[in-house]
């Protein structure tokens, strides 16, 4: 099998997406004869850089002859008509939420006549393929959801593990010494709630359980929101804001922390595709509670790897984080155990090389 693998979302720069499209890529690259055409740079270049990606695809497929042309996100639709047309090969492409409920009236125009025109549409999660049905009733997408890589777990005495956190981040071991640990990384958006959980939920919690302290590790147009929200309320000891950390910093967060939180709220538009955060904390054996909507509930089994929260109910989040803080519900273990069982990069890669079989015969 060999595939022209076309991405505009690709490390260096750093979201869900392109951890999704690197990972993918050396998933599939151990499985099959891939020739990746990539874009790893700012969104804003994107006018400049789409017709060039374009025009190294197609020379490569014409160099390359793959079986199958792959992209690895929706906004590369027009392109891949372009490509079908010119490689004469069939087109597969993944959505992952926004591409498809992006509320751009121009881009939904383009989209509306360009998706009808892939051979098989593949969706990350089953809240994405809903929004595929419900905007294209005559398309019949695929399903396949993503993976996680073993290798954010650190097989460690867990205080040691939160004295290397301190030294990370530079923070005295007195801020966290005793404590409970919730903790959220990841863009911040209005989408992930974060602002929300600080404003609503927080002084509550606090209220009632005193030995904690909530972390939120990354950056985003909501950040001065989060900080009002915490100079509001005077919750500078309960809340830190890290911003932007290292990988190894994460990896610790992810490590060292009783909860790993996702109150995400629905943002018209906006729309949480999946939630890779969720398996790479899982993995580390820590319990993920999350709101229960959209792409989330495909990364969260509810029970298993953590719990499904009913979104915006302040009450559901403090009622479930205290009960779990008093006296954890799950053993870390058995969480780390589910996730390698059920989700890795390479069945996942296996779930789209039957895809693209099905198609070339």
């Amino acid at each position: 099998m060999k595939v022209l693998y076309v991405t505009r979302k690709f490390p260096p720069t750093v979201g869900g997406m392109e951890t999704a499209a690197y990972e993918m890529h050396a998933a599939l690259k151990s499985m099959a004869d891939t020739r990746l055409i990539k874009y790893g740079g700012a969104n804003k270049y994107l006018p400049l850089v789409y017709p060039i990606l374009f025009l190294r695809a197609l020379f490569a497929g014409w160099i390359f002859r793959p079986d199958v042309i792959y992209l690895q996100d929706g906004m590369l639709a027009p392109m891949g008509i372009a490509l079908r047309a010119l490689v004469r090969r069939p087109c597969v492409m993944s959505v992952h939420g926004l591409d498809v409920t992006f509320r751009n009236p121009t881009y939904q125009k383009v989209m509306k006549f360009c998706f009808p025109k892939i051979d098989c549409i593949v969706a990350g999660s089953m809240q994405t393929e809903k929004e595929v049905r419900l905007r294209y009733p005559d398309l019949e997408p695929h399903r396949v959801v993503y993976g996680v890589r073993d290798s954010f777990y650190k097989n460690e005495d867990r205080d040691v593990l939160r004295s290397n956190l301190c030294k990370e981040l530079a923070l005295s071991e007195a801020v966290i010494v005793d404590k409970k640990l919730i903790v959220t990384t990841g863009r911040l958006v209005k989408r992930k709630g974060v602002n929300w959980f600080v404003r609503e939920a927080v002084p509550m919690l606090a209220a009632n359980q005193e030995d904690f302290v909530y972390m939120v590790a990354g950056n985003g147009p909501d950040k001065e929101h989060i900080q009002d929200a915490i100079d509001q309320n005077n919750l500078h000891s309960k809340v830190l804001l890290l911003g932007y950390i290292s990988d190894t910093a994460r990896d610790l967060l992810y490590n060292t922390a009783n909860i790993f939180l996702m109150p995400n709220i629905a943002v018209p538009g906006d729309m949480e595709g999946f939630g890779l955060v969720a398996l790479e904390a899982a993995s580390c054996g820590t319990p993920v509670f999350a709101a229960g909507i959209e792409g989330i509930v495909d990364a969260v089994a509810d029970g298993k790897t953590g719990r499904l929260l009913q979104s915006e109910k302040p009450e559901a989040f403090i009622a479930a984080i205290t009960s779990e803080l008093h006296k954890s519900a799950f053993d870390r273990e058995k969480v780390r155990q589910y996730v390698l069982d059920n989700f890795s990069w390479e069945r996942t890669a296996t779930g789209y090389l039957k895809i693209f079989e099905s198609l070339c015969k």
